[in-house]
Order: C-alpha cells, then sequence, then structure tokens
C-alpha cells in the first residue's frame, strides 16, 4: 500500500534486512527516515509526527506509533533470501532518504537526501576501497547513508550486526582486503 512520495519510518535493528529495505523503498520512490529502536518511543513518535510518517517497518507491535500504519516485513524471508552481493541501487532511485541530527544542541535538524546528492557523495567515496566496514549500524544515520555510498559504487559493506561468529579481520580476508 506504500506510494511515491510517501514517508515511510524505518525501525528495523538488524543491519541487513534494513538495508534491502531501504533499497526497496527507494525503488518504491518513498522517502524514508531511520527511527531507531534503541531510541525511547516518545523520541520516535515526536520524528515521525514531524515528517508526517505514514507508516513504519518494524519488528513487532512495540515499534507501532500513532497515526501511521506498521507493517511487520517478513524478517526470516529477508534474511533468508538477500543476497546483498546481486543487490543494486539503482541508478536513479526516486526515493530519498531523511538523515537526522543528534538534536544534542535544540531539536534535530533534517536534511534530506536526494537521488542526486546520494549519487554525488557515492563518487566522492569511490576511491574507498572495495571492501567497507562502518562500526556504527545502519540505525546511525552515517553508517546509513555510507552503506548506500558503498552499494552505489560497487564495493563490498561488511555489515556490524550481520557478521555472526566472524570478526572483522575474518571477513575483510573473506573478500580479499588486508585488514589494517
Amino acid at each position: 500500500g506504500l506510494a511515491p512520495g510517501d514517508m515511510v519510518g524505518v525501525t528495523i535493528r538488524d543491519e541487513c534486512p534494513h538495508l534491502v529495505l531501504s533499497l526497496a523503498l527507494q525503488r518504491l520512490g518513498c522517502t524514508q527516515v531511520t527511527l531507531p529502536g534503541r531510541d525511547p518511543p516518545a523520541m520516535r513518535q515526536a520524528m515521525a509526527a514531524r515528517l508526517s510518517v505514514v507508516a513504519v517497518l518494524g519488528e513487532g507491535a512495540a515499534d507501532a506509533l500513532p497515526g501511521a500504519t506498521l507493517l511487520l516485513p517478513e524478517m526470516a524471508r529477508i534474511a533468508q533470501d538477500a543476497a546483498l552481493d546481486a543487490i543494486a541501487l539503482p541508478q536513479a532511485p526516486e526515493g530519498g532518504i531523511v538523515l537526522t541530527s543528534s538534536g544534542t544542541t535544540g531539536q534535530e535538524k533534517l536534511v534530506l537526501m536526494t537521488a542526486d546528492l546520494l549519487g554525488r557523495q557515492a563518487a566522492m567515496t569511490s576511491r574507498d576501497g572495495r571492501v567497507r566496514h562502518r562500526i556504527a549500524t545502519n540505525e546511525f544515520n552515517n553508517g546509513k547513508q555510507q552503506q548506500l555510498a558503498s552499494l552505489w559504487v560497487g564495493a563490498t559493506e561488511l555489515l556490524v550486526n550481520n557478521r555472526g561468529e566472524r570478526g572483522l579481520a575474518e571477513g575483510l580476508a573473506e573478500h580479499g582486503e588486508a585488514a589494517g
């Protein structure tokens, strides 16, 4: 039931499904904002109201917010079926991403990253290597923004909470990069 231009909140803690769903929202032409599961409900609710969020992609009933439809994707299916090696960000995605500041000096500032801005940022990071890793998950704006840039330029992104028992060095070695 989502349509181009809809503002959708994303409260998905697991990075792989979060990233897959973010790409799907872009493909649909929706604008999205991450409403981190670590934030208190009142904080998520205030941000959703401020941006007129019409739906929230969440993991369970606790992610519901007043005035927004709660959509519960089949997380196990996404994790099982997602082959991120084969997923590429569309060259001209329609949807944008709203990034928020921390709000440490007052109300959070909002920045809309359009497809054009995401593409320009990706071009600037194309020299960062073909295998990348961020300590921050995609529930943090910088982590999500950089993951999308990595995919845009065809790089491999090692996801923080999807490494399982492997360490960073093992993940880098698996993809042909020396740990340093």
